[in-house]
């Protein structure tokens, strides 16, 4: 089964991004597949593969990673494209990880599923909440960095007292995702 494990947002969160993902629409036209509200979450790490049979091994794994951190308060913060405004394949928007409990909480979720045979993490953290990909064969004439810093995102803050395990079923739609497990931090 394909996996990743992700922090939910809480709805007030939800509601923001779904505003925020109106305006891009309107501006952005048809050159953007949007990420559906309920599937919206701040992934810390891709696991992709992962057999089924040791489902439980790697649960037990991501308990020990739980137990091992404090909860903490985040906030959104403002709006990006990956790999940069000028190109760009992937709108997100940012997150202030001031205390912290995102980056822990990915160094120990990917030294767990590393203990598992998973492949390590080789790029930088960077914690992001995927609001749009570029539609498959589309190309952008626009700049879209002036639309990007001009759209207004309230920094709302909330705790993370808790990620999930997730399976992700890709479809011709878009991925649907399914939480499989929750873990409770410290």
């Amino acid at each position: 089964m394909r996996l990743f494990t992700a922090v939910a947002l809480p709805e007030d969160v939800l509601n923001e991004l779904t505003i925020v993902q109106e305006s891009l629409k309107k501006k952005l036209g048809q050159n953007f597949r949007f990420t559906p509200a309920e599937q919206l979450h701040i992934t810390l790490k891709f696991i992709g593969e992962f057999p089924e049979d040791s489902l439980e091994k790697l649960s037990e794994k991501l308990k020990e990673a739980a137990a091992k951190t404090a909860s903490g308060t985040i906030s959104l913060s403002g709006l990006g494209a990956f790999p940069g405004v000028a190109s760009a394949r992937i709108i997100w928007a940012g997150i202030n990880d001031r205390d912290g409990v995102l980056s822990s909480l990915f160094k120990l979720v990917d030294e767990a599923t590393c203990a598992l045979e998973v492949p390590a993490e080789k790029r930088p953290y960077t914690p992001h909440i995927t609001l749009a990909r570029l539609r498959r064969g589309r190309k952008l004439s626009e700049k879209i960095g002036p639309e990007l810093t001009r759209l207004p995102i309230n920094s709302n803050q909330f705790t993370v007292r808790e990620f999930s395990l997730f399976s992700s079923k890709l479809t011709s739609e878009g991925a649907i995702h399914n939480r499989v497990k929750s873990f409770t931090l410290a």
